[in-house]
């Protein structure tokens, strides 16, 4: 929400319209395209429909992309966030207009429609949920658009994967002209190697 589509009240009710997705395809036609969100990979490439894309959904703990790229960060943490996601979701119950969002290697904890005076209790209640175990030890806290987001306490986020696509699409590049296009007898690969990653 915000870069795609506009913000709207509820986060679930976010929608691309056409004439975006339809840029979005032009522009991947042209060029590498990766889409990174906070939202889980799965709602994230169903939201955007465009199958040749790169995506990097949860903060980018969760990777896919064409040529069948698979890649995740922190999975022993999604029991955890489960877990912080129930706990979250009961201490919210009396907060009108908090909403608890699982997005697999994150919890959003959305207070966009919270009053004012109701918005300190969201973030002690956030916070008071990092603060017991296991959650002190296993995640942080992170703020965004009217959301806090509860995470996977690593080195890792948006930019580091955007950074390790970055890496992946050089080697392949890298790889494809080392090896040639595959129609020399000594384009320097062997027919029977497995392909590059």
């Amino acid at each position: 929400d915000g870069t795609l589509t506009p913000i709207v009240s509820d986060p679930a009710a976010a929608t691309l319209s056409d004439r975006m997705r339809a840029a979005v395809s032009k522009l991947a036609r042209r060029a590498t395209v990766a889409v990174v969100s906070g939202r889980a990979r799965e709602k994230l490439r169903g939201f955007v429909k465009l199958p040749e894309l790169y995506y990097a959904g949860s903060h980018g703990f969760d990777i896919d992309g064409p040529g069948g790229l698979r890649h995740t960060v922190s999975t022993e943490v999604v029991p955890v966030l489960g877990a912080a996601r129930d706990l979250l979701e009961t201490r919210l119950r009396g907060v009108a207009g908090a909403s608890v969002e699982d997005n697999r290697f994150s919890v959003s904890v959305h207070w966009r429609n919270v009053s004012e005076e109701n918005r300190p209790a969201v973030e002690a209640v956030v916070d008071g949920v990092l603060a017991e175990a296991p959650f002190a030890d296993a995640l942080r806290k992170a703020q965004g658009k009217c959301v806090y987001e509860l995470r996977p306490d690593v080195r890792w986020d948006k930019g580091e994967a955007v950074l390790y696509l970055l890496e992946l699409l050089r080697r392949r590049a890298s790889d494809f002209e080392e090896y040639g296009d595959g129609e020399d007898s000594d384009d320097g690969r062997d027919a029977d190697a497995p392909p590059p990653p």
